[in-house]
């Protein structure tokens, strides 16, 4: 007998992939851009394979799909934003209404040295009356992108947030009736420098992440 309720409890997570390399001066989409002999999204996915095997990415237009699929395994689904330039909510609504899980990992794809000691955390911090597990930063800066959200909680949101034209994360964040805020203090016992949260975005960020990388594994 198959276990329904089994199925629904399962953790997933959503690799949010839809960026352009057009900040960092790159023709082809920043999650394919190198960094230590891997792509920014390989190295994300390394990381989140380690919390959850219930992975999908999400990309930003089709034809890219075929690039993206020389790197990434067959057995990860590959999926394509269902509405194009709204930012994040797309690549989150597409991904939520395919996967099969209760509480979901949203992650975005150019955070290399994302940590799956807090990604873990999170998913522990999440319980079924919780919408979303979320980290907040001292002056009350959210990581909405490295977050924990009760599926069928954010895809109602999600869906009245698109529908009305209002594309925010935040805003989604705002109307969720109840988020658990983790500070990131609370955190640094996994990552006592939090580069978990530590964006590719520049090319500055790049030179930056090669440096950091590159430090890590000399050490």
């Amino acid at each position: 007998m198959i276990n329904f309720q089994g199925l629904l409890s399962r953790k997933g997570a959503i690799i949010l992939a839809g960026g352009s390399g057009v900040r960092l001066k790159r023709r082809i989409p920043k999650p394919l851009i190198k960094l230590y002999g891997k792509t920014l999204v390989e190295h994300v996915l390394e990381k989140v394979l380690k919390v959850s095997e219930n992975v999908v990415i999400v990309i930003g237009k089709e034809e890219d799909k075929r690039i993206f699929r020389k790197i990434i395994s067959d057995r990860i689904p590959i999926l394509v934003d269902e509405i194009r330039n709204i930012g994040p909510l797309a690549g989150m609504l597409t991904g939520m209404r395919k996967i099969e899980a209760n509480y979901v990992l949203t992650v975005s794809s150019d955070t290399p040295f994302i940590n799956p000691k807090i990604l873990g955390y999170l998913f522990k911090k999440a319980k079924n009356s919780i919408d979303a597990v979320i980290p907040i930063w001292p002056n009350k800066f959210k990581e909405p992108l490295q977050a924990v959200y009760k599926k069928d909680s954010v895809i109602r949101v999600l869906e009245e947030n698109i529908k009305s034209g209002d594309f925010s994360v935040l805003s989604l964040v705002r109307k969720l009736k109840n988020v658990l805020y983790i500070p990131v203090e609370e955190l640094k016992i996994f990552d006592p420098k939090l580069t978990t949260f530590f964006n590719v975005n520049t090319a500055r960020d790049l030179l930056l992440a090669r440096k950091l990388i590159s430090y890590t594994h000399s050490g």
